[in-house]
């Protein structure tokens, strides 16, 4: 039996199905089972009962989840608490923005800090949900978490631009400078998605739907880098926090009349974690430099 096991039988039980439960952690079903499997063989017991595909908690299973909440409340305190102690000082950081992050973390570093700092990429939900589960320590995303369990802090608040080829003929309003374009207008021209930005973009499409505006989603892409190539072509147009992101001078910004978006950055740190004397360091230089840093530049 191992701690894993106990994180997956946990996860189990929150949702009551393997395959959600296999979702939340970033594992396979397969995997999933074969756990479940073998804390059953482990206790010689049947932990959970099957009927019309639904699963049930057994009484030993009842019994099995209070001692492993338990047990990994215990786990996550002695881990924490032995590398503050004694060990080198570990935070795990999660973002949406890896420019911003490795920047953050190279600025740090350069003052002399000797944090291991380890950096990691993912999607807004699996943050939160890796977060809440104690496996990263901070966050820095676009979307205000009101949790218990987590500590939120704005950070910074940045107007989005519309941005489209700078020699578009998706419509010939584009083609001035500076650009406007009336909301009946825009309608006709195709959108590309940003994933990192994707609550953004939900929050423009609210607003378009609000105002009974259709819209066209041409094409959706992982990363801005590919967004910008797509707007270069005059696939269409996108969103970004920041003109100057767009480097390759290529792109315009334009507006939308009557549209005007805000995208706020949030600094997330989970509640178990900020009374580390060194993570509290490091949200206080987050927030004291790197927000006043990244105001106006990419992230």
């Amino acid at each position: 039996m191992t701690i894993r096991n106990l994180e997956i039988f946990v996860a189990v039980c929150e949702n009551m199905n393997m395959s959600a439960a296999a979702a939340k952690l970033f594992v396979s079903q397969s995997a999933v089972s074969q756990s479940i499997r073998d804390l059953e063989t482990h206790f010689n017991l049947r932990l959970f009962e099957r009927n019309s595909n639904k699963l049930y908690l057994t009484p030993p299973g009842k019994e099995l989840l209070k001692y492993a909440e338990q047990l990994l409340e215990y786990y996550e305190h002695m881990e924490t608490g032995m590398r503050i102690e004694y060990g080198k000082p570990h935070v795990r950081i999660g973002t949406i923005m890896p420019y911003m992050m490795v920047d953050m973390v190279a600025d740090y570093l350069a003052e002399g800090n000797d944090t291991d700092i380890s950096m990691h990429v993912y999607d807004h939900d699996r943050i939160i949900s890796l977060l809440r589960s104690a496996d990263l320590d901070l966050a820095i995303t676009d979307s205000r978490i009101e949790q218990s369990d987590l500590d939120t802090y704005l950070l910074m608040s940045n107007e989005m631009s519309f941005m489209c080829c700078s020699n578009t003929r998706l419509h010939p309003s584009l083609q001035e400078n500076p650009a406007v374009i009336t909301l009946q207008d825009f309608a006709s021209i195709p959108l590309v998605v940003a994933e990192p930005s994707r609550i953004m973009y939900d929050k423009l499409f609210m607003e378009l739907q609000r105002k009974g505006i259709h819209y066209v989603i041409r094409g959706t892409f992982l990363d801005y880098p590919s967004l910008e190539r797509a707007v270069i072509n005059d696939l269409g147009v996108a969103i970004h926090h920041n003109p100057k992101a767009f480097h390759s001078g290529n792109c315009k910004s334009f507006q939308v009349e009557g549209i005007r978006l805000h995208r706020k950055l949030y600094l997330i740190c989970h509640k178990s974690r900020s009374g580390s004397p060194r993570i509290q360091h490091l949200i206080d230089f987050i927030m004291n430099n790197v927000g006043e840093r990244y105001r106006n530049l990419d992230l």
